[in-house]
């Protein structure tokens, strides 16, 4: 139900999908290697949600068939569009066939939502200001809490690595 629900908001209201993965990216964790041995692993919460906006961001796409033609016909749109279609071209062929399709997907859903998305939210200017201000709030309260654990230990370098996992 949750995923349909993040769907549903992608697809009726994707500018607000896009500001709280804003305010999520600084708080995501990274799993490693979910899976046994699979050597998979993500960003949670910020990937799955970046992943089921993309899902619902190509529904709506179909379904009304609109996306900013400006956006479709800028000479960077269509070199992006290339890189992605090498991506996919080049997995095809390749000896790591799982590895390179989750490399595929990886950029495409990153390009769906932070490209073209973004430039819909974008083209309103105060939807600029409101996600820098949904990224920067969660990250000073990270920036603040690095700092405090790490003054515990003088700021050594050799304390630094393995407190800031």
């Amino acid at each position: 139900p949750l995923v349909f629900a993040i769907i549903l908001v992608g697809i009726l209201r994707s500018d607000i999908l896009v500001l709280v993965i804003a305010f999520l990216v600084p708080l995501s964790i990274n799993i490693k290697d979910i899976g046994q041995g699979t050597g998979f692993g993500m960003d949670f919460p910020s990937e799955p949600i970046i992943f089921v906006l993309m899902v619902g961001a190509w529904i709506k796409f179909f379904i009304d068939g609109q996306i900013d033609k400006r956006i479709l016909r800028h000479p960077l749109t269509k070199c992006i569009l290339f890189y992605l279609f090498w991506i996919f071209f080049t997995a095809l062929f390749s000896t790591r066939f799982q590895v390179s399709i989750k490399f595929f997907i990886n950029k495409l859903w990153i390009i769906t939502v932070f490209y073209f998305l973004a430039a819909q939210l974008f083209s309103n200017t105060k939807n600029i200001t409101r996600f820098l201000w949904c990224y920067m709030v969660p990250m000073i309260g990270i920036v603040v809490y690095t700092i405090i654990n790490h003054s515990q230990y003088d700021f050594l370098q050799k304390d630094a690595h393995w407190k800031s996992e």
